[in-house]
């Protein structure tokens, strides 16, 4: 992209003046996508969306005879298997134009802001066509009583729209904005981008509170069709920043290998195990060998943080979007209660992150995260165990739920620095892409769990989660041997390892490809996606 540009000035056609120093015009904008999408998507996307769509389908099959009082949990579970179902086949697709398109990722990006518009529209027009149903008497049938299963199929085509533009956001955004980040300050900007997004996720629970409070603080449909609205609204117009990527903006390869701590983090792992192969002398046999088998284990790393996702995300599946609703149906708490949960879940997150992060320094990257996830599942299993003495003590249970939460996902900032190590600068978009899948591959056991709870009560689900979890880590096992520990005396272990007569740059450069990256550069890093 870069072939017939003129020469790159960085203080010019790169760097944005903001703030102090200049920020990179993608990476300006992706902390302005993220922050502002955080908001709007949390205000209207978890509990709200999946309150209304129980709520709703309730009345809509006791309008039409089938007598279902209870609130329904299948129904959220077959519009989530939707969504989940058309991004698991668009994901690959998307990372594949994002590569290989001629300025493929800010082309990406732009159709996906025309799509974030097309989805607002359709939810308000959808919205606004059930129009208000009876919240208080249910032995009638409302004024405007649309078909059940005619409302599942338009809202399964909506929160489809809003699923791709969500994987849009997290896959080729995030990719340009690895692409526009110097190499040393990449540990730096994670931090500013997860608090970003932190910071939204905290703002748009809280908003919510303040519309409950403000009204009868009750689970009806008007409340919660109007937060809905203004959810969708504000999600729409994040979509004008998705317009103003620019590809040639992200940096060369050159100048991703320096930052200003000049430590340098490898942006092509794979290339660099290759150059360092053929950097050696012919008759150096041994160290030859010894490179192209780190070369093959290296390859293997993206692939076992794939699977051990993937099953991880199918347990997530049959309970994350239920949990709202366990909040609020079980244990019997308020709209204005479940967003307070929501509001505090992203500040103990941000606790346990930093917590992880300072741990991984001592006692590797892949230790503290199947750490972090077996303490999580361990408080789900308690969860289970104990539900009877802790759902009338929800203050409690609560804590326990956000230590599952937090413990859950402090390590997924550790897991991407590792994918993000371990593939070539040009095949990150589909990595980030492939790993979606998994994310929303979630949505597909959601049909599941949400017919379990409606059969057998949400405990069971969160049991059958916790399984599929504990599997997940043990998978995690597999990396030990391919990811060593970062401190320095393993450092050292592998220096001498090596033990070779080489030249002293060749030495440091066998020295970075052993470990996939240097310590320095996993400081900070704070944000996982919730899972």
């Amino acid at each position: 992209d870069h072939e017939d540009a003129e020469p790159i000035d960085i203080c010019r056609d790169v760097a944005v003046p903001c703030f102090s120093s200049p920020v990179n015009h993608n990476v300006l904008l992706t902390l302005a996508l993220w922050g502002s999408h955080g908001i709007a998507d949390s205000l209207w996307s978890d509990t709200v969306i999946v309150s209304y769509l129980s709520i709703l389908a309730s009345q809509l099959s006791k309008a039409d005879g089938s007598h279902k009082s209870r609130p329904r949990n299948d129904v959220v579970g077959y519009i989530e298997a939707c969504k989940g179902l058309v991004g698991v086949v668009l994901a690959l697709p998307i990372g594949y134009f994002a590569d290989h398109l001629h300025h493929g990722r800010q082309r990406v990006i732009a159709y996906g802001g025309v799509l974030t518009i097309i989805a607002a529209i359709s939810s308000i027009w959808l919205l606004l066509y059930i129009g208000d149903q009876n919240d208080d008497d249910t032995t009638h049938s409302p004024r405007t009583s649309p078909d059940l299963n005619h409302i599942v199929v338009l809202f399964a085509g909506v929160m489809s729209m809003w699923g791709v533009s969500n994987l849009i956001v997290d896959g080729p955004v995030s990719a340009l904005y690895a692409d526009s980040v110097a190499a040393g300050q990449r540990s730096r900007y994670y931090v500013y981008l997860n608090n970003t997004w932190l910071l939204g996720t905290t703002v748009g629970p809280a908003l919510s509170i303040f519309w409950f409070r403000s009204g009868s603080d009750s689970w009806t449909l008007s409340e919660l069709k109007n937060i809905i609205l203004l959810g969708v609204l504000l999600q729409g117009m994040t979509s004008i920043f998705m317009f103003l990527f620019d590809d040639r903006k992200s940096l060369p390869e050159e100048e991703g290998g320096k930052g200003d701590d000049d430590t340098a983090e490898s942006s092509a792992p794979e290339e660099e195990c290759e150059n360092l192969v053929l950097s050696l002398a012919p008759g150096d046999a041994s160290a030859r060998a010894d490179l192209e088998s780190l070369r093959r284990r290296r390859r293997k790393i993206p692939y076992i943080l794939f699977m051990a996702e993937m099953v991880s995300a199918l347990g997530s599946g049959m309970t994350i979007k239920f949990f709202p609703l366990y909040f609020k149906n079980t244990v019997g708490m308020s709209p204005s209660q479940v967003q307070t949960i929501y509001v505090v879940a992203p500040f103990v997150l941000v606790v346990t992150s930093s917590l992880a992060e300072k741990t991984s320094r001592s006692l590797g990257r892949v230790q503290t995260i199947i750490l972090f996830s077996s303490m999580g599942v361990i408080s789900l299993y308690s969860m289970v165990l104990f539900e009877d003495y802790l759902v009338p003590r929800w203050y409690l249970l609560v804590p326990i739920y956000l230590l599952r939460n937090a413990m859950m996902n402090s390590g997924g900032a550790l897991w991407e620095s590792i994918l993000m190590d371990s593939v070539p600068k040009n095949e990150r978009a589909r990595w980030i892409s492939l790993n979606s899948i998994a994310t929303f591959g979630w949505c597909g056991s959601a049909a599941l769990g949400g017919v379990l709870a409606d059969k057998f009560g949400y405990t069971y689900s969160f049991l059958i989660t916790a399984i599929i979890q504990t599997l997940a880590t043990l998978m995690l096992l597999l990396l030990l041997p391919l990811v060593p520990m970062e401190d320095s005396s393993s450092n050292q272990d592998n220096n001498n390892a090596m033990n070779r007569p080489q030249e002293e740059d060749i030495r440091r450069d066998e020295d970075d490809t052993t470990n996939i990256l240097p310590v320095e550069d996993v400081n900070d890093l704070t944000l996982p996606l919730l899972s």
